[in-house]
């Protein structure tokens, strides 16, 4: 049980210390925030392609990193009218494949191949949608809001989870998750941005479905994940954060939810 709450309050306070810097890097200009989502993107592919080693995977973090960052190069380019060609990254995506062609263990080489290119889009392309929001009209305040919406589902499910949580979200997946947790992590995501609402001025029913939206796409992101770290057979995906494990560990919710967020800003009226 020790153990348990010290893992909490190391978790409570990485939420509590990074909570003002991302502010402040959200806050201060787009160029901090666009590095910030590169390093972020660089981390996340490294620890996927660890996960997928285990498994004798050999995923391209050279060509997987320049796919990943293309996504953050369109977010960019579409939001700024920029007009793009697409030669250059069809070109790198023939040179990758064609490279495959001198691997050694040809066994693995789809497997390989595929990982290669599912995390650039696992993490590349969801991440690219937080850089869409920052570049929105008020896109600052949207970031914040999606990651205390985020953090206080994480928080209220962990809490609740660990308190009362006697029904099962999905052993087979995560055993210690739970389906009062998950609850908790929906009321209380829905409580916290009508709470931001006075910055926001939406009506509640749109409040609400971005609440539940964010909160139920967040849990399935965290649970995407660990089934990723069960199959690899791993506890963490890295060991970069105190009481957070890796850098996915961190923000697996986000990468589902983000998407989802910004769709929601965007067509619901």
């Amino acid at each position: 049980m020790g153990e348990k709450y010290n893992t909490f309050f190391q978790r409570l306070f990485v939420v509590i210390l990074g909570i003002p810097i991302l502010g402040y890097i959200i806050f201060w200009n787009e160029i901090p925030f666009l590095i910030t989502i590169i390093i972020f993107n660089l981390l996340g592919l490294y620890e996927l392609y660890n996960m997928s080693h285990k498994k004798e995977n050999q995923p391209s973090l050279f060509f997987g990193s320049i796919f990943s960052l293309y996504f953050i190069y369109l977010a960019i380019g579409n939001l700024l009218s920029i007009k793009l060609d697409n030669i250059l990254i069809i070109i790198l995506l023939l040179i990758f494949l064609i490279s495959r062609l001198f691997t050694k263990n040809r066994d693995i080489a789809l497997s390989s191949i595929a990982v290669t290119i599912f995390a650039s889009i696992y993490v590349g392309y969801f991440s690219s949608f937080l850089l869409k929001i920052k570049l929105l009209p008020n896109g600052n305040y949207f970031l914040i809001f999606l990651l205390v919406i985020v953090w206080v589902n994480d928080i209220a499910a962990y809490i609740i989870g660990t308190a009362i949580g006697k029904l099962k979200l999905a052993p087979k997946i995560s055993p210690k998750k739970t389906i009062e947790g998950s609850i908790a992590g929906i009321f209380f995501s829905i409580i916290t941005i009508i709470c931001l609402n006075h910055w926001l001025n939406y009506d509640l029913n749109k409040l609400i479905v971005i609440g539940i939206a964010v909160s139920v796409f967040g849990q399935c992101g965290d649970l995407f994940e660990s089934m990723l770290k069960r199959g690899a057979k791993i506890k963490d995906s890295g060991n970069l954060i105190p009481g957070h494990g890796g850098v996915l560990d961190r923000f697996d919710s986000l990468l589902f939810a983000a998407p989802v967020f910004y769709f929601c800003i965007i067509y619901i009226p």
